[in-house]
């Protein structure tokens, strides 16, 4: 199972330099919602490793990291932009 909180505040920290101390105020603030974040890492992981592997089997990866369903995995890349 995948830790949200400190997957996020590795991601903020890599692309923004914003300390993981700041992206954990920012959960408790209720300005960053862990659903939301769980969706981006979700997409990001996806979208970044699709090419390497197939398709479905990367979606029931990503649905066993996330404890989340397939069809959870699907919905959430279908609203990618």
């Amino acid at each position: 199972m995948i830790n949200i909180r400190v997957c996020t505040a590795r991601i903020l920290k890599d692309r923004f330099q914003i300390e993981e101390e700041v992206t954990e105020v920012l959960f408790t603030e209720g300005i960053l919602q862990d659903h939301v974040c769980r969706n981006f890492l979700i997409k990001e992981e996806y979208f970044n490793k699709v090419d390497i592997s197939g398709r479905q089997v990367l979606k029931n990866h990503l649905a066993d990291r996330f404890c989340v369903s397939t069809s959870t995995i699907e919905k959430v890349i279908s609203n990618h932009p």
